[in-house]
């Protein structure tokens, strides 16, 4: 895609932003299937995100866009064939994230509830870490209303998409000054 730096490069630049803030996430777009793309390149790609560690992904299939080089050039993929791409890469970075976020089991976090649902018929609310991971955890009881509430959770389980928690102290709208920023 005619990128002016190279990947060495790029991994430098991660690399210096993690030195900098070890507790940094990130996240990117990938797009797969682009025009006649190799398995190599495609493999190139896998090896970014092992090397990477990119906190999530947004992925998309390569789709042709008029008016650009790459719509004027013979395209030799086919459609199955992004998808199928598409589907490893995504299955490739969940086991990532499942890995890096293992580490959150046990850990205390300071999070803003953004509302809840009900998951296997029980009702859990949920929140973001200021690293936007989203933590699950039971009311105190039902009737309790925690939207836009700050909350102290420790994560009990961490999933390649979620993590499980309980409550340890409800700040309500206003977090003070003294509360811990985890």
């Amino acid at each position: 895609m005619h990128r002016e730096y190279t990947v060495e490069h790029y991994l430098g630049l991660l690399e210096k932003l993690k030195k900098s803030n070890p507790q940094i996430v990130l996240s990117t777009d990938i797009i797969v299937g682009f025009v006649n793309e190799t398995e190599a390149e495609f493999q190139m790609t896998l090896d970014l995100l092992d090397r990477a560690q990119y906190d999530n992904i947004y992925s998309y299939s390569y789709s042709m866009r008029e008016k650009t080089r790459a719509a004027k050039m013979e395209d030799l993929l086919t459609n199955d064939i992004r998808g199928e791409r598409l589907r490893i890469l995504q299955a490739h970075q969940l086991k990532i994230q499942e890995k890096t976020r293992r580490p959150m089991e046990g850990q205390k976090y300071t999070v803003l509830v953004e509302g809840f649902g009900n998951m296997g018929g029980v009702k859990k609310w949920k929140g973001r870490t200021n690293c936007n991971r989203i933590v699950h955890f039971k009311p105190e009881n039902d009737e309790k209303d925690y939207q836009w509430h700050w909350v102290e959770l420790q994560v009990e389980t961490a999933t390649a998409l979620s993590c499980q928690g309980n409550l340890l102290k409800d700040w309500g709208r206003r977090i003070p000054a003294e509360a811990p920023r985890y």
